[in-house]
């Protein structure tokens, strides 16, 4: 029985310290080929907030442009949505005079990745 319940707990052990395979989401936080991090939907929803000067993710008008530009997004993969919403932020940033310069050279920079990240869903 001792046996049983040491061999138990061996397995038990061994299979609670294997590795974990990274997860879509996972990948999805890393830049990879992107020049952009985090992931598409934090993006967009930061991006319909800031338009809509709202930090609540389900505000009618949040969602309403989530889904107008989300349309223009149906094959886009994963990257391609960040640098998406990335340079509308940009542009919306540069028209505010927070960022000087192009949107190529705001979405070029990551240390503006976090710039406009003061909302939370």
């Amino acid at each position: 029985m001792k046996n049983a319940l040491f061999v138990l707990l061996l397995v038990f052990t061994a299979c609670s310290s294997t590795p974990q395979q990274p997860t879509t989401e996972s990948k999805s936080l890393e830049y990879g080929e992107c020049k952009v991090g985090g992931n598409a939907v934090n993006w967009a929803a930061n991006y319909c907030m800031w338009l809509g000067d709202s930090d609540y993710y389900f505000d009618k008008h949040v969602q309403k442009c989530i889904k107008e530009n989300e349309r223009e997004l149906t094959d886009a993969i994963e990257c391609e949505k960040r640098e998406y919403y990335k340079l509308k932020l940009c542009g919306h940033f540069i028209s505010l005079g927070r960022i000087v310069g192009s949107k190529e050279a705001c979405l070029d920079n990551k240390a503006n990745d976090k710039l406009w990240w003061k909302k939370v869903i």
